[in-house]
């Protein structure tokens, strides 16, 4: 029975070490994993290696030539392709005149709009001059 005991605290012994075993392991894979923890603590030891290294990779992907891809056109494409880039040019042109034109047409709608206003009031008062009237034949008819 003793023997039994014996073995039974050696298993349990030996899962206790396994089981913090594995703790440990877990908590490293964890650090490990951490990417973002990484980067920032690296960024913060090393900003200006960092900053140096930001920079060179900024120059050499600015300096790498555009992708162009050649697409062949047959004739017909091309007489398309023209018309379209002389359409382009048309509404360019007339999306920059309205740009000029803007603060014109902003100040021409505002004194259209004061214009309006003053008129409605104009109205208001003749409503209100021709309604008095009628009031006043209609007191003195009865």
């Amino acid at each position: 029975m003793a023997e039994l005991d014996d073995r039974k605290a050696a298993l349990v012994a030996e899962l206790s070490r396994a089981r913090a075993n594995l703790s440990r392991h877990a908590d490293g894979m964890r650090g490990k994993s951490d990417f973002s923890g990484r980067v920032k603590s690296g960024f913060n030891e090393n900003r200006f290696a960092w900053m140096g290294g930001a920079a060179i990779v900024g120059l050499a992907l600015a300096k790498l030539p555009p992708r162009t891809k050649k697409v062949p056109l047959n004739p017909k494409d091309r007489e398309k392709l023209a018309r379209l880039q002389g359409s382009g040019m048309v509404v360019g042109g007339i999306k920059l005149a309205l740009d000029f034109a803007k603060p014109l047409l902003l100040a021409w709608a505002t004194k259209r709009m004061g214009d309006v206003a003053r008129s409605s009031e104009k109205v208001e008062r003749k409503v209100d001059r021709v309604e008095k009237k009628s009031d006043d034949i209609h007191a003195a008819t009865t």
